[in-house]
């Protein structure tokens, strides 16, 4: 006799035998698609960065019909690129090199002169015996020519043991160099702010009748920076850590390894900016060897300790959601992180892109767009009033964002790239929030990015730095150039000027160089 229950038990079994094994591949089948889904979506972002636009305008988006109209664009930055390099110097290390030859300047090159005379006061009865002759080349916009400087010497012929009467040489950056400060100050503005390379301005000089070598426009340039600039650079910094708003970002800047290092190939060395563009903007660069946060924490030690006018002071760094920043926040609970919409904007603008339909990503962008335009529309209010706007209208903008984030969030499958974005929003919310905090605050990190965009050209031009000391160099100079043109100062005649002067100066406190800045109301510092 047929045992029907035992039948039916074995099919039950088989039966859900065959459903596990259903929900099995589906899990399978789900987590294929979304690893499809991810896959897609880096392939066609690594096209885009390749082939496509940079723009990152919300009127490119492939679908989106009137939705943006209403919208006006928002310049984002790319990401940035890095800075430019500085030939390698000799190595203190080795055989001793041959003492190299002095460059001798073209005799076809015009020539003028600059008397350097004793006081007529002083030549009574004296007789002109000889004279010190120096030449060095020179340079006005558009033409080199050979600046003669003549240093009479007079002696008197009825008292030989008087000694001789001369003026003393001027004051040099270079004492006994062929290059005079005019010189120094066009090659440096031409390399780190015109980005042309040395070897390129040679052939300049060259095309003149004027055979320079590498070696000398390079150590010049490096001591230059290192023996008279860097007084400026820290008088600078002594203003910028007065204020209690920073912005602060970092890129890659390429370095040679130090000769005999056994480091294989070029370095992943770093170049950070730190900036406040309240009146006057003061952008300045710092090199380090690596990214790591403790670089932050040595820069900006103290930066919220307390003051005589400020005793419970609170500062507001403007940075990315980075894990190098961290360390400084748990250490210095005085700082409050305010982090950019950009960034989080970027990263939606990324998805939908890659959508033919509309999608929630389009959505989230054109929410992000008005706050955006909100804060074009105060652009030109006081700092009080702006944060009244901020608090009447920008809250409940960024409260709406939120729910709608925080409600689709839900939904989505953690591994998705929309859950990876709303998450890295909803993270932070605090930190996205509080730019809303003081009217001064700003919504992106966007003037961090444009600063080291300006080193993007450098490392397209340079492909990398000679060494350490070439690193800090190139940041010494892309501080004082940039603060000088976010000042409105035009960058080559002040450091022609500045070049001439601090030779002269006693000290290099901040006393003694803060009317040379190059910042705007600098002598009344």
């Amino acid at each position: 006799m047929i045992d029907l229950h035992a039948i039916i038990e074995q099919q039950a079994a088989l039966i859900k035998q065959q459903a596990a094994l259903i929900e099995q591949q589906a899990a399978i089948i789900k987590a294929q698609a979304l690893q499809i889904e991810k896959l897609t979506f880096e392939l066609a972002t690594l096209k885009r960065r390749l082939f496509g636009r940079s723009s990152e305008a919300a009127d490119t988006l492939s679908v989106q019909g009137q939705l943006f109209a209403a919208a006006a664009t928002i310049e984002l930055d790319p990401a940035p690129a890095s800075a430019p390099k500085l030939p390698r110097t000799p190595s203190a290390q080795g055989k001793a090199k041959q003492q190299p030859k002095r460059e001798i300047l073209p005799p076809g090159l015009p020539r003028e002169e600059r008397v350097i005379d004793v006081p007529e006061a002083a030549k009574v009865g004296l007789v002109k015996i000889a004279e010190d002759c120096s030449e060095r080349l020179a340079y006005r916009p558009g033409q080199h020519y050979v600046l003669r400087t003549i240093r009479p010497r007079y002696a008197d012929p009825k008292n030989p043991d008087a000694g001789v009467q001369q003026m003393p040489a001027p004051a040099s950056v270079i004492p006994g160099g062929i290059l005079d400060e005019s010189v120094l100050a066009d090659v440096a503005i031409s390399k780190f702010a015109d980005h042309l390379p040395l070897t390129r301005q040679i052939d300049r000089f060259s095309r003149q009748g004027v055979t320079l070598s590498l070696s000398t426009l390079s150590e010049n340039l490096l001591t230059v920076a290192s023996l008279w600039l860097k007084p400026l650079i820290d008088a600078l910094w002594q203003i910028l850590r007065q204020r209690s708003s920073l912005h602060v970002d970092e890129t890659v800047l390429p370095s040679l390894p130090e000769r005999g290092s056994s480091l294989p190939g070029t370095q992943k060395t770093r170049l950070w900016t730190y900036l406040n563009t309240a009146d006057p903007p003061i952008i300045l660069f710092h090199y380090t060897d690596t990214k790591a946060g403790a670089h932050v924490e040595q820069v900006l030690a103290d930066w919220s300790a307390p003051t005589p006018t400020e005793p419970s002071r609170v500062c507001y760094l403007h940075a990315d959601a980075a894990s190098n920043y961290e360390a400084l926040y748990r250490k210095q609970p005085g700082i409050k992180p305010v982090n950019c919409w950009a960034h989080a904007r970027r990263k939606f603008y990324a998805i939908a892109g890659e959508s033919p339909v509309r999608i929630f990503a389009h959505d989230t962008v054109e929410q992000m767009d008005a706050l955006f335009a909100f804060e074009r529309a105060w652009k030109d209010l006081s700092n009080a009033e702006r944060q009244a706007k901020r608090q009447t209208e920008a809250l409940p903008q960024l409260a709406h964002i939120q729910a709608m984030l925080q409600q689709k969030l839900a939904s989505l499958s953690p591994n998705s790239a929309t859950a990876k974005a709303i998450s890295y929003l909803l993270k932070r919310w605090d930190n996205f929030s509080r730019y809303t905090e003081r009217g001064d605050l700003q919504m992106s990190n966007n003037p961090a990015d444009r600063a080291l965009r300006k080193a993007a050209l450098g490392r397209k031009n340079f492909l990398f730095v000679g060494n350490e000391r070439g690193g800090e160099a190139a940041a010494i100079y892309y501080s004082l150039i940039e603060t000088a043109k976010a000042n409105g100062i035009e960058p080559t005649q002040w450091l022609q000027n500045a070049l001439r002067e601090l030779p002269k100066r006693k000290g290099s406190c901040f006393d003694d160089v803060k009317d040379l800045l190059p910042i705007r109301g600098a002598g009344q510092l």
